[in-house]
């Protein structure tokens, strides 16, 4: 694991702090899982169309088409 250094507001940090207090974790956790949360939204899926787009449009699978 790495360690960075960030400066946040006051307001931003006592709330940070207080939901620390709240769920029992330590802010750092907090951090963590709320970066982790927002990679994870702009990540495309697997699952994703573009990732599947070849798939979709294969030639080959076109006589399926007509069962």
């Amino acid at each position: 694991m790495k360690r960075i250094i960030c400066t946040l507001p006051e307001d931003l940090y006592e709330s940070l702090r207080k939901k620390s207090f709240e769920k029992r974790k330590s802010m750092a956790e907090l951090i963590r899982t709320a970066v982790k949360e927002e990679l994870l939204k702009e990540s495309p899926s697997v699952l994703s169309e573009p990732s599947l787009k070849k798939i979709w449009e294969n030639e080959e699978d076109s006589v399926y088409d007509k069962l």
